[in-house]
């Protein structure tokens, strides 16, 4: 006989059970009734997990796995960020010295650049790849841990990759500014959909 609630075999007479302390039912308890409660991740192994299933798309991640694992790569893009945002805007004040107009020039220059090379674009684009790469297993295995059929999770994968690389800055340097103007309204579909599945893969518990 087994536990209800814990899954460990009891002793035959017993009342309670000696792990949890639960009440025993008179009712057996068969082997496949069991459910055993999912084990929590840590940051460790969430990080593990990251970069030893990056491209297994089977079988499932707890929330604990997926959140941590997100979670190191938004550390790992902020850090990377201070420091190129940082050193650019340094260089930035330096050569603009107390000319507020000129700074403010320097600065919509830089960050409104169409340049692909510019050093903020090849940041936006370099972190968006990242986050597609490492995240797209993840994604599928959380959606299907979170109960969703294999369609909807390979649609949802889908979008979430698609709207990941899209909403990067790398159509805006590729685009003309009077097709990007038009497909920009599409992109912030997209942006609201990437969002919306991280909440749901984030959110959602393990069925």
């Amino acid at each position: 006989m087994y536990c209800k609630k814990c899954g460990n075999e009891l002793p035959e007479d017993a009342k309670f059970c000696p792990f949890c302390g639960v009440m025993i039912e008179n009712d057996e308890v068969s082997v496949d009734e069991i459910v055993i409660p999912t084990k929590k991740a840590t940051f460790k192994e969430g990080i593990v997990a990251l970069f030893n299933k990056i491209f297994v798309f089977d079988g499932k991640s707890s929330r604990s796995e997926f959140n941590y694992g997100l979670l190191f790569l938004m550390i790992i893009s902020t850090v990377l960020s201070s420091l190129t945002v940082s050193n650019e805007m340094t260089d930035i004040f330096l050569e603009a010295g107390t000319n507020p107009e000129l700074l403010e020039s320097l600065i919509n220059q830089y960050f409104g650049s169409r340049d692909i090379f510019n050093l903020y674009n090849l940041y936006n684009i370099a972190v968006s790849l990242i986050m597609a790469i490492f995240l797209s297993a993840p994604v599928f295995r959380r959606l299907t841990d979170a109960g969703y059929n294999r369609k909807t999770t390979s649609i949802l994968t889908v979008i979430f990759v698609v709207s990941q690389i899209a909403c990067s800055t790398i159509l805006y340097c590729l685009l003309p500014v009077d097709v990007y103007n038009v497909v920009s309204i599409f992109l912030d579909v997209l942006s609201y959909a990437n969002l919306a599945v991280l909440l749901i893969c984030m959110i959602k518990k393990s069925k």
